[in-house]
């Protein structure tokens, strides 16, 4: 079996730099499971992944949709399912990154969404994928800490501009994509429902709230290896030698 490594955890833990120099070291392709990188134009609230960031890695899964589509857990399964595929098939490593933790066990657990939701086709379960699951943490306060002040950088690196943009373009907050945070926020803000204040502080509330849900979804998973997010060296390694 192909051994697939799948790093977890909440939202600004950071995931993106522990895949990234893993990667690196295990010639390694990462895809992303994240419901809204998935989104073009959706790049500063959802923290995409920048070209300099990247370092050179190949990413799979990042602005695949426009905002006005709607994308489903099934979908990805099956789209994960050939890129792993087409990944080994180069001889290299796949590097599963989750912020959506819906997409992961289902992916990694074989849901069965029923014979009536599948092409004759498609997404047949796979038994020669061995997953190992890893999930980094960090004490609560830090955490929250870390993403109240991502919040502001996103504010200060022009979020309000890029919602407005997508705004002029369509955006609504009906829209799977309107509904990530970060934009329904402030989409409510500039159809004139709440302050700026007011949405900015929603913001961070949210994500806070986000980043719960993750944890108390992430401490329900089985077979979930924890790590500290502080020692990423220390984290490289340990996944390294799971995965080798």
């Amino acid at each position: 079996m192909k051994k697939i490594a799948v790093i977890l955890g909440p939202t600004g833990v950071g995931k993106t730099k522990t895949a990234v120099t893993l990667a690196k070291q295990i010639n390694g392709e990462i895809i992303s499971a994240d419901s809204m990188q998935i989104y073009k134009g959706l790049d500063i609230g959802t923290a995409k992944v920048t070209e300099i960031e990247k370092n050179g890695i190949p990413h799979h899964m990042i602005d695949i949709k426009n905002f006005n589509e709607n994308y489903n857990v099934w979908q990805f399964v099956n789209d994960a399912k050939r890129l792993i595929d087409e990944i080994i098939e180069r001889k290299n490593t796949p590097i599963i990154v989750g912020g959506t933790n819906l997409y992961i066990s289902a992916l990694t657990e074989n849901y069965d969404f029923g014979k009536s939701e599948i092409p004759a086709d498609a997404y047949k379960p796979k038994n020669d994928y061995e997953f190992h699951l890893f999930a980094l943490n960090l004490p609560r306060e830090k955490l929250y800490e870390r993403l109240n002040s991502r919040v502001d950088e996103m504010i200060k690196d022009g979020l309000e501009e890029e919602v407005f943009k997508l705004r002029k373009e369509g955006l609504t907050a009906e829209m799977q994509a309107g509904r990530s945070i970060g934009y329904k926020e402030l989409l409510e803000y500039f159809d004139g429902n709440c302050t700026r204040e007011y949405a900015i502080d929603k913001i961070k509330q949210h994500n806070r709230n986000f980043a719960k849900r993750q944890m108390t979804w992430l401490r329900s998973m089985k077979n979930l290896t924890w790590l500290d997010a502080l020692t990423r060296d220390e984290n490289i390694q340990a996944i390294y030698d799971k995965i080798k």
